[in-house]
């Protein structure tokens, strides 16, 4: 017998069959059903030739990101202190002066302590946002022109000096910084007792020039 036929498994189960002692008849119809079915392999071949891939289950991709990744939401800035000299060198840099500086200084001081990302969430019933404590409408719009806020002191600066406010602010000549803060406190900040805080913010003016 050839190495070939010896190893079919169809032949040798004939082989087996034809070994019994049992009735010839139905020695023959065993041998007339005798089927061989190859069972199921990995990576088995078709009659290609090619090999058949075994393949997994579709994961769906967005809950497969969602448990391997964490959440990469953070916490929001709560306080992010910016040195005086620092903003007075910035607001320097933009063509104002040394008195306009002061006056600015004096009330982001009292409004927020120098803290970009201050956030009061209920200032007479409003939110109030950043340096110079932007309220209502005007926490919108401070928030829609600089969305990082909270850590983008200049942002807020320049949004500052692009308001009605500012920019006049910007186009007067104040023959001395507590009169630039007075100013500053009465028109742009306008906090509750204006003409008390504009006084106490002024006195402490020419410690920022």
């Amino acid at each position: 017998m050839r190495l070939k036929e010896f190893l079919d498994p169809e032949k040798v189960m004939q082989d087996i069959v034809k070994g019994f002692n049992i009735d010839p008849g139905l020695k023959r119809d065993l041998l007339k059903g005798t089927t061989w079915e190859k069972p199921e392999v990995k990576g088995a071949t078709q009659p290609s030739g090619k090999s058949v891939k075994q393949t997994r289950p579709r994961q769906d991709i967005s809950t497969a990101k969602s448990r391997s990744e964490p959440s990469t939401n953070k916490s929001k800035v709560t306080r992010n202190i910016v040195s005086p000299g620092s903003i007075k060198n910035y607001i320097l840099s933009k063509g104002l002066s040394k008195n306009h500086a002061a006056g600015m200084l004096t009330n982001i001081k009292a409004e927020s302590g120098f803290n970009s990302a201050a956030y009061n969430p209920n200032d007479l019933g409003a939110r109030s946002i950043g340096f110079f404590q932007h309220r209502a409408g005007r926490a919108n719009a401070l928030e829609k022109a600089v969305p990082d806020w909270r850590t983008n002191w200049q942002g807020q600066v320049d949004f500052a000096l692009s308001e009605p406010e500012g920019q006049q602010y910007a186009k007067l000549n104040f023959r001395s910084p507590q009169e630039a803060s007075k100013w500053f406190t009465t028109y742009f900040e306008r906090p509750q007792n204006t003409n008390r805080q504009a006084i106490a913010r002024a006195a402490t003016a020419t410690q920022y020039v």
